[in-house]
């Protein structure tokens, strides 16, 4: 079984993984962070916008 924490400390062993360093890696998983956050974001906005609509229209 893999150790997630001893892969992502070991470069060698993540780029025979994955293909990228842990470095790279957690650059990647950074960027998706933040693009999931800014997503969440836009849909809970759009949700707010179109309850108030709904509630506008009663």
């Amino acid at each position: 079984m893999l150790n997630i924490d001893r892969a992502l400390g070991d470069d060698r062993l993540m780029k025979a993984i994955i293909g990228l360093s842990a470095s790279e890696f957690n650059k990647l998983v950074e960027s998706f962070r933040e693009e999931f956050q800014n997503e969440e974001q836009n849909r809970y906005e759009t949700g707010v916008e179109q309850s108030t609509s709904v509630m506008s229209t009663l």
